[in-house]
């Protein structure tokens, strides 16, 4: 089984093939998606990535033209608006749209995340099927969410028991699993489920071992770090840091 915290391709060889060969970094965002397609938190990447990749190739295809049609005639050619035009709406009205589609699945992910603490954490709900039916989507996302809200300290850890379908929280996570019952993980208020702190920190509980989920600012993904602690992200590259 793929790693739920780790895209299929990275976007560090998927933005070098951009610059070696971009119609293969397409197809890469492509495959990427689809392998993607129960791990909802992989898959809003995926769309910024590709929305990246559409804004990008715009902005230089604009400069091509922009040049060529500045070094015709001295400048005193047609300005190529057709062109522009329609680089517009092939390349950065998708782009556009692509980011815009992230952005609504994002604040979707914040709303079912609120609601699986609800059911779990509230009322006692431990079956993947149950789960399913409620938030209304397929069993194989929705363990993905449960154990991507785990690792981000959503909720106690724990593992899914592959013969009953059936959420198992682990002796640790039952002894920790009242700060997890006072208070949501995040409110609906906030711009990303990702920016929200743990519900012990809302409780008013440190983390366990003063870990802190850090987004990264570059790809979007999350990471444990300690307090005062910075590492690297292990997709893109890009600088973490707590605060």
């Amino acid at each position: 089984m793929q790693d739920g915290n780790k895209p299929y391709f990275s976007n560090m060889l998927i933005f070098l093939m951009f610059v070696l060969l971009f119609p293969v970094s397409y197809l890469m965002v492509v495959i990427r998606f689809f392998k993607h397609w129960h791990y909802t938190h992989l898959k809003i990447s995926d769309l910024r990535v590709g929305a990246s990749l559409y804004l990008l190739s715009c902005g230089f295809m604009v400069f091509l033209i922009g040049a060529a049609a500045s070094g015709n005639n001295n400048g005193d050619g047609p300005t190529p608006i057709f062109a522009f035009f329609l680089l517009f709406v092939v390349l950065a009205l998708p782009g556009m749209l692509l980011l815009w589609i992230a952005a609504l699945m994002r604040k979707n992910l914040n709303k079912r995340y609120v609601r699986y603490q609800e059911l779990i954490m509230r009322n006692g709900l431990r079956s993947i099927e149950a789960l399913a039916d409620t938030v209304n989507k397929h069993w194989r996302t929705v363990i993905q969410d449960v154990y991507r809200m785990m690792h981000l300290g959503l909720l106690p850890a724990g593992q899914i028991d592959p013969g009953t379908f059936q959420l198992v929280i682990s002796s640790q996570g039952q002894a920790d699993s009242d700060g997890f019952k006072t208070a949501a993980a995040f409110s609906e208020g906030h711009a990303s489920w990702q920016e929200a702190a743990p519900a012990r920190e809302k409780a008013g509980q440190p983390p366990r071992g003063g870990l802190q989920t850090v987004e990264c600012p570059g790809c979007g993904s999350g990471a444990q770090l300690r307090s005062g602690e910075s590492a690297a992200c292990e997709y893109c590259g890009a600088k973490l840091q707590t605060t």
